[in-house]
């Protein structure tokens, strides 16, 4: 054992090639890499102390500076769940796995690497999704550590050499127009379709001192459940002039019947353009909708959006969105309003055999009422939330199955008091659903409300299931 003593190993890492070739499969899932007649080698420097200097490790670097990856990753591999976390161990064992040909472990291990130390392993990651062709994530990587202060003059010309590949390789964006888009047919039941209390009475406190009460409600007030069938369809296009510029559009339209006068329908548009600057994505677009209950027009909602997203590493990403519309209901004008919400989103995707993704978002805004001069302001209202959620593949059930879970929560506080019933409330969403072979789904969601009087109209439940 060499503890408490400093030294260095050298080696040299080589990655033969073959030609400069970029072929793309037909299905556009991917680029495959055929490289060659070039020799780049890799210097590692390794450095041991007293913090990692023990028997095993030794060994290993040992097994390494002799070119054997193979043992390295054969003595590291079965001690890995006992000491993944160890960023000593795990660079070492991501070292070996790589130069074993055992990519993907290596990513995991280096990626535990620089979760704990941000400036360390990246070339080898770097190397790593080089070697899966997963071009953009490398370049990411090599780049990052180009521009860190400090990086040795040696491992520069081995970082430029990889660059320069990557960029004779590179296949531009397809420019011109994509589509992408979606039919969906589901059937399910609606325990509440109307959104309504099950009390079959309610106290009205401006109506009490003078008439008593409680007072009945009419059948259409009262929760009501009922089998509905729903078609949807989207369509979103994009037309990129440049890799980096690119103006975007789409539709989306949404038929719901069940009993009447409860049936919806809801079509929704947009139309804007989008700018990538490097790790940057801006994006603004105007947005219009159309919502008819009973095949009559409700409400007409005209605005616009902006937001920039921006890619913290090669798999989570961060966005900020300011959304701004203007509601117009047809028939109730005191009802007209507008909206201005901002949100502020995180999503992850995570490396596990699963392919996990994980999303947060959280929202505040107004909706402001006071362009109504005959609005009594019982409607503007503050409203904050937030929303949790994720999705996973489920093989024990069917590779293809994936499942999706999330859970939104809404509180709004209004402005004024509502002509008959106080007007606070909390609203509570959560949606569990399934995909099967991506062609079949099954789902379950529950709505609940509550509001800051006694239960009356403002409290109600709502689950629904559906097969899509």
């Amino acid at each position: 054992m060499k503890a408490d003593i400093q030294f260095f190993i050298f080696w040299n890492s080589c990655l033969s090639v073959y030609a400069y070739q970029v072929s793309s499969p037909g299905d556009g899932r991917g680029v495959t890499l055929r490289i060659g007649n070039l020799s780049i080698c890799f210097l590692f420097v390794f450095v041991t102390s007293s913090a990692f200097a023990d028997a095993v490790l030794d060994e290993a670097h040992e097994l390494m500076g002799r070119q054997q990856a193979a043992g390295a990753f054969a003595l590291l591999d079965p001690l890995e769940e006992k000491r993944s976390g160890d960023p000593e161990f795990d660079y070492l064992l991501g070292i070996a796995a790589l130069d074993s040909g055992e990519v993907t472990r290596a990513i995991f291990a280096l990626e535990r690497v620089i979760a704990v130390d941000h400036d360390r392993a990246r070339a080898e990651l770097g190397r790593a999704h080089f070697v899966l062709g997963e071009r953009e994530l490398a370049r990411r990587q090599f780049e990052t550590v180009k521009q860190r202060p400090g990086t040795p003059a040696e491992a520069l010309v081995t970082i430029d050499k990889y660059l320069e590949i990557l960029e004779r390789t590179r296949v531009p964006e397809k420019l011109g127009t994509s589509y992408s888009g979606y039919v969906d047919v589901s059937i399910g039941y609606d325990s509440n379709i109307n959104s309504a209390t099950d009390e079959s009475s309610v106290l009205i406190p401006i109506l009490a001192p003078f008439f008593g009460g409680p007072f009945p409600l009419p059948g259409n007030a009262v929760e009501t459940d009922h089998a509905f069938t729903q078609q949807a369809a989207a369509v979103d296009v994009v037309h990129a002039f440049t890799d980096k510029y690119r103006l975007i559009g789409g539709a989306r339209g949404v038929n719901r019947l069940t009993d009447a006068p409860f049936s919806t329908r809801d079509v929704y548009g947009y139309f804007g353009a989008s700018m990538d600057w490097g790790r940057h994505r801006f994006t603004l677009a105007g947005t219009a909708e159309h919502y008819e209950l009973d095949y009559h027009t409700l409400r007409r909602t005209f605005g616009g959006l902006g937001q920039w997203s921006y890619d913290l590493d090669d798999r989570s990403r961060v966005n900020f969105t300011v959304h701004a519309t203007t509601v117009n209901f047809v028939n109730i004008p005191a009802r007209d309003s507008d909206r201005f919400v901002f949100s502020l989103g995180y999503i992850r995707a995570l490396r596990y055999n699963t392919n996990p993704i994980v999303y947060a978002t959280v929202y505040g805004g107004i909706e402001d009422d006071d362009r109504n001069s005959i609005s009594s302001r019982q409607f503007a209202h503050d409203l904050y939330g937030g929303r949790i959620g994720g999705s996973t593949q489920l093989p024990s059930i069917h590779p293809k199955v994936r499942g999706y879970m999330n859970l939104s929560v809404e509180q709004r506080e209004y402005h004024g008091q509502s002509t008959f019933f106080f007007a606070e409330h909390l609203l509570f969403y959560r949606q569990k659903r399934y995909t099967i072979h991506r062609e079949l789904r099954l789902g379950m969601r529950g709505i609940g409300r509550l509001a800051g009087n006694p239960r009356g109209i403002h409290h109600y439940e709502r689950l629904e299931y559906s097969v899509e």
